[in-house]
């Protein structure tokens, strides 16, 4: 089935499960509206979304001041060790950003201004904001920058300063203008969008003049996908009923549909919203159809649905530097043998530049499990959303263990995968793996690699050989907390 709409444009979607970020953003005005109070010299405060593939950045900042209004005062005030002078302080802040206006710049469609208008001051610059929108100038304005990588790329067409050796550092600019812009009474700002220039590890010269706060914009879980579904409503058919209505009914629940979108798209928003949106569309040109877990399957295991769904994200998958195809292939093997990292974790991308494994997880569409250890710690594994299997498999198919594994998973529910009958089955195969291997032994040694990467090997305690494994255990960079501990990606015994 093809049509002519756009995903985005077959249902109204209900952005949902952001109270977390909305809270980071609101509190992070708040701060950058305290210390302009002060008077004093400040490094103005930003709040900063560098995420990849879909992760609902866009939606999200089209509709934060939304979410502030639906949230009420629990988007700044409520805490505990807030004094009553402090809330009435936050009160105040919050009720005059609900009435605040938004100003959505997408730097994709950003033309280059007169010559003229290069040189104007910042206070000029912003009343000439404020007069074309008509903004009266005691109302707050929040301008929100997204596709802030666009000025990875278009040095010449923004006219950015040169340095004396005559290189551009478009964020030099950038961060200049905005440092400039802040001191400016009832202006706040937004940055999201993936860009390499600027990351969430912002410790470097180029961005020392302001600080970058993480927007964390998780994937969605079963819940939340579930208030999704009830909340959102689609056009398509008569009356405009809730996307739950339409595809759900008596025999079919809406919490059995969530499971369902979860196991397929890993609560990643860009993935979760084409798969409802196929949905509706082949719903919609087949009125009889009723929608059930075996139909569900046969119609998402089709290819051409696959590639319906992944289509924004096939280029970047499919056009990877060498780099990142071997940050993908970590974070893959990262999910097979369930290699459990940190909140605080990075892994170093080069000499100069490290990046959250949290965040790379989401960079690269995959999605994170959380695991509450027995010491009550909180630790996260990989899980690979299934629509992306197909393509990432590619990436294993000479190693026949692991595109084994990576084949269980996609054919298997997310939870067999975790359970005992998995585990066993990864033992048949690494059974098998040892016995070939003592009859072909290669030449290079494996040290027990392969018994350190997953408990029920390390428990068999076998030997094994292959070039393969000990290629990537060679070619994965270490990664780090941000006290500076370094281990292993792979944790050595």
């Amino acid at each position: 089935m093809s049509s002519e709409l756009e995903a985005e444009s077959v249902y109204d979607m209900v952005v949902v499960d952001r109270e977390q970020d909305v809270g980071v953003v609101t509190l992070q005005l708040f701060r950058l509206y305290t210390l302009r109070k002060l008077g004093r010299h400040f490094k103005p405060v930003i709040p900063f979304g560098p995420h990849l593939f879909g992760s609902g950045k866009t939606k999200f900042v089209q509709n934060y001041l939304e979410l502030v209004n639906n949230m009420g005062e629990s988007a700044l005030i409520g805490l505990d060790y807030v004094g009553e002078s402090e809330k009435a302080n936050r009160r105040g802040f919050l009720e005059k950003l609900k009435r605040a206006s938004l100003l959505f710049v997408d730097l994709k469609e950003l033309k280059p201004t007169e010559p003229k208008e290069r040189n104007l001051k910042t206070d000029a610059l912003v009343q000439k904001i404020r007069k074309t929108l008509n903004i009266p100038s005691d109302q707050y304005l929040l301008v929100a920058f997204d596709e802030i990588g666009v000025l990875d790329e278009s040095l010449d067409e923004f006219h950015f300063k040169r340095t004396n050796d005559g290189r551009v550092r478009p964020y030099n600019d950038f961060i200049g203008i905005i440092s400039q812009l802040c001191k400016e009474p009832d202006l706040f700002f937004i940055v999201v969008g993936k860009s390499e220039g600027l990351n969430i590890y912002n410790y470097v010269a180029s961005v020392s003049r302001v600080q970058l706060v993480f927007i964390p914009l998780s994937p969605l879980e079963k819940h939340s996908i579930v208030e999704h579904l009830e909340k959102s409503s689609s056009f398509l058919f008569t009356r405009s009923p809730k996307v739950s209505e339409i595809l759900c009914h008596k025999d079919f629940s809406t919490s059995e549909l969530a499971e369902l979108l979860l196991e397929l798209t890993g609560g990643v928003p860009g993935l979760l919203v084409r798969a409802i949106s196929y949905l509706l569309l082949y719903k919609s040109s087949n009125n009889n159809f009723s929608l059930s877990k075996e139909t569900f399957l046969i119609i998402m295991n089709d290819l051409s649905v696959t590639n319906y769904c992944v289509a924004p994200f096939l280029p970047r998958l499919i056009s990877l530097s060498e780099q990142r195809k071997r940050l993908l292939r970590m974070l893959t093997l990262l999910s097979l043998y369930r290699i459990r990292f940190d909140f605080d974790e990075t892994v170093q991308m080069s000499s100069n530049s490290d990046v959250f494994l949290f965040d790379l997880v989401t960079d690269m569409c995959l999605y994170r499990r959380l695991v509450i250890e027995p010491d009550h710690n909180e630790r996260y594994e990989v899980l690979i959303p299934k629509l992306l299997i197909e393509y990432i498999d590619q990436g294993l198919k000479d190693d026949r263990l692991e595109w084994l594994l990576l084949q269980t998973l996609k054919s298997q529910s997310v939870e067999f995968f975790y359970e005992s009958k998995c585990r066993i089955l990864e033992g048949l195969i690494a059974t098998l793996f040892y016995l070939h291997f003592s009859r072909h032994p290669t030449n290079s040694s494996m040290l027990s690699t392969l018994g350190q990467l997953s408990r029920v090997w390390n428990e068999m305690n076998l030997q094994f050989s292959s070039e393969s494994a000990a290629y990537y255990m060679k070619s994965i960079h270490y990664t780090r907390t941000v006290s500076g501990t370094e281990r292993m990606t792979f944790g050595s015994k």
